[in-house]
């Protein structure tokens, strides 16, 4: 009697016991199926700002050039840029666009035309990273349930290409000018004519009346970034705050010579500092490659929204 019985509470304990992990296992498998992926986004919500000190050298341009104008005139003279400080400025930079998409465990980043700003536009941003999410408990969350936390710390690596340009006379990268009125200038192997074409759907005619020389630099970097921001499984508004190192990897800079500040004589339009035609000086001295370095802390915010599969 005793060992039938006693088998009979083993196999009920022995059921038992399966029913509460096969539940358990459909529990966790719809609520995988349920918060699987998350995607944020925001649009005109976020900024950040680079400190990377140690770029307030001045740097001046100075190049030879050919005028001939309309009766056949021609003369030679040497452009000289005034000194400029095109980094000494606290770099800025908006977000119109971003997006992340990730799970419970990694996630991809990416930044569409970050607005870049140092005292005017400067230009735009593009960023890519990839990352793995670490979820922080809460006291009275069930561990293997991320829904109850309320917090994720998101460390991960981005690669991201600026290129930096100036644009108008009120840019810190703004050289100088040229007057292009009613002349043809020849310099550094290009032709800025009386007159320019603007290509598009139709195209038009322009009288110049400018040749505006600025400065342009293109940054290549690396920047390691870690993040905290709210549970986006658990919360429809998104806020995020990051801190990183931007890690210059790689500088090409040179200047672009624009009629009206608008069309570039050159396809694409940097012309280099190797440049045999162009003398660059940084604080006096003659230099043939980028001066500044952008490396430096980078601190920024993104709010927005989570949509979660």
């Amino acid at each position: 009697m005793s060992k039938p019985l006693f088998l009979k509470i083993f196999f009920a304990f022995a059921g038992s016991i399966c029913v509460l992990i096969i539940r358990a296992q459909q529990a966790d498998s719809t609520r995988r199926q349920r918060h699987d992926h998350y995607v944020s986004f925001g649009a005109l919500t976020g900024g950040s700002v680079l400190l990377a000190g140690g770029n307030k050298g001045n740097l001046s341009i100075s190049f030879p050039y050919t005028v001939s104008t309309l009766s056949g005139a021609r003369s030679d003279s040497v452009f000289k840029s005034k000194a400029i400080q095109p980094f000494a400025q606290l770099k800025a930079f908006a977000l119109p666009i971003f997006l992340e998409v990730g799970n419970e465990k990694q996630f991809l980043y990416f930044r569409f035309l970050s607005i870049a700003a140092i005292g005017d536009y400067a230009g735009c941003n593009f960023s890519l990273g990839y990352g793995r999410s670490i979820w922080v408990h809460t006291r009275h969350g069930h561990a293997a349930n991320i829904t109850d936390r309320q917090f994720v710390i998101k460390p991960s690596v981005n690669i991201e290409l600026t290129p930096y340009r100036g644009f108008d006379n009120g840019s810190p990268f703004y050289l100088g000018t040229i007057d292009n009125r009613n002349k043809y200038i020849k310099v550094l192997g290009y032709t800025a004519g009386p007159t320019f074409t603007v290509h598009g759907k139709y195209n038009s005619v322009y009288n110049a009346n400018t040749l505006d020389a600025v400065y342009a630099q293109t940054e290549l970097a690396v920047v390691p970034k870690i993040s905290i921001s709210n549970n986006p499984f658990k919360h429809l508004f998104h806020w995020q705050i990051n801190m990183g190192y931007n890690i210059d990897l790689f500088n090409r800079g040179g200047i672009i010579l624009r009629q009206n500040f608008y069309e570039s004589i050159k396809k694409p339009s940097i012309i280099n500092f190797d440049d045999r035609g162009i003398v660059a000086k940084y604080n006096g001295h003659t230099i043939t490659s980028v001066p500044y370095n952008l490396s430096g802390f980078y601190l920024g915010v993104e709010l927005g929204l989570n949509i979660r599969s």
